[in-house]
């Protein structure tokens, strides 16, 4: 049930994620694939605004951005995802701690 939870808070339109990165708004568009959740950046418009940013710090700002919506889950990057976008996956370890 939790995960249908993550997925329509993530995935509805109208919660599309608005984050801030570097003094700049952009708007990403959320989807599902496997077991991660992939945030693209919705118009080429919000794509030019991060033209000179870090990959680094878009990183940080979607894992801040998605860790900030859910107490109970946190989120780490999917750094085995190849495709275009940001993957975002639960991180199990921190489940398991609090599961002991």
């Amino acid at each position: 049930m939790k995960t249908i939870k993550l997925y329509e808070t993530f995935i509805n339109e109208a919660n599309a994620p608005k984050i801030t990165i570097k003094d700049a708004v952009i708007t990403f568009a959320v989807s599902a694939y496997e077991n991660s959740y992939i945030f693209l950046v919705k118009t080429s418009k919000d794509l030019d605004k991060l033209e000179d940013v870090d990959e680094d710090d878009i990183t940080r700002n979607i894992i801040e951005f998605a860790n900030s919506k859910f107490k109970d889950v946190k989120f780490i990057i999917n750094n085995n995802y190849l495709g275009v976008g940001y993957a975002l996956v639960i991180d199990t370890n921190s489940i398991i701690t609090k599961l002991k």
